[in-house]
């Protein structure tokens, strides 16, 4: 069959996604034949099936259109699954007292609490996107100087604890850092 008569069956089998005029929507992908344009278009097709198909078109030079499917359900879910997990695990951080930071293993910050912002007087926008690993602990920023810091670092569960204290920005009080072991330390 042509590509007209393809389209027109996958519609009567309910294989293509709803459209409310089917004909404006299959002339506008036989369109790609008369198309002067060599770029690649994407589109999601969400089937009646609850499928998510990628479908990618490309013109071929010599002729006629290039067209890749690919079902995404599952990755959607994934990061559909992902994102939720992510927006709990923020709603936990931001209802407890202590601060807290999780960086991945390449030192970015990937999560942090209100608390944790407060704590080391840091703008929120400086802590999101690409300049999050370099604005960590701007500790310089703070009036901190190197003899107020006291570091110890423990590797795992087990060992001898390790504690940085920092007296001058909490005022006599005792900061615990722990950090999990996501990667290969960090020094900012």
């Amino acid at each position: 069959p042509d590509h007209r008569a393809l389209l027109d069956r996958l519609r009567e089998r309910r294989k293509l996604p709803q459209q409310m005029n089917y004909q404006g929507w299959r002339d506008a992908e036989l369109a790609y034949y008369r198309s002067e344009l060599n770029e690649v278009v994407e589109d999601l097709w969400n089937l009646p099936d609850g499928r998510i198909v990628k479908v990618t078109r490309q013109r071929h030079p010599l002729g006629g259109i290039m067209t890749a499917f690919e079902d995404i359900t599952e990755k959607i879910s994934r990061e559909a699954q992902f994102n939720t997990q992510i927006n709990v695990q923020k709603a936990t951080l931001n209802n407890l007292a202590e601060a807290v930071a999780v960086f991945s293993a390449d030192g970015t910050l990937r999560l942090h609490n209100k608390a944790f912002e407060e704590l080391w007087r840091i703008a929120p926008a400086r802590l999101a996107g690409p300049s999050a690993r370099s604005a960590a602990f701007p500790i310089h920023a703070l009036g901190v100087g190197a003899h107020d810091l006291t570091l110890r670092i423990s590797v795992g569960a087990g060992e001898a604890q390790d504690v940085v204290t920092i007296p001058a920005l909490l005022q006599g009080h005792d900061l615990e850092v722990q950090i999990a072991a996501l990667g290969p330390p960090i020094f900012v």
